[in-house]
């Protein structure tokens, strides 16, 4: 429905975000908890088609950099 969203928070460095975000497709908000590409979440497959229209900046641990990413996912280019 219209009011679903994806909550991603710390996803492992695999492929697993990615799939995650591919099979819940575009034009569905995602909320994204993590670091940015580089770091330790996720992998460059997601950060690739993850479209960030909103970042939040939250507190923080020393060494971990926690950031909430709003967006939604875009498909390969064919």
């Amino acid at each position: 429905s219209s009011n679903d969203i994806l909550l991603m928070s710390w996803p492992w460095m695999d492929d697993t975000a990615y799939q995650v975000l591919e099979a819940w497709g575009k034009h569905f908000p995602v909320i994204f908890i993590g670091e940015h590409s580089g770091g330790c979440t996720a992998n460059e497959d997601f950060f690739d088609h993850f479209s960030v229209e909103q970042e939040l900046e939250i507190p923080q641990w020393d060494g971990i950099h926690d950031y909430v990413m709003i967006g939604e996912f875009v498909p390969p280019r064919k």
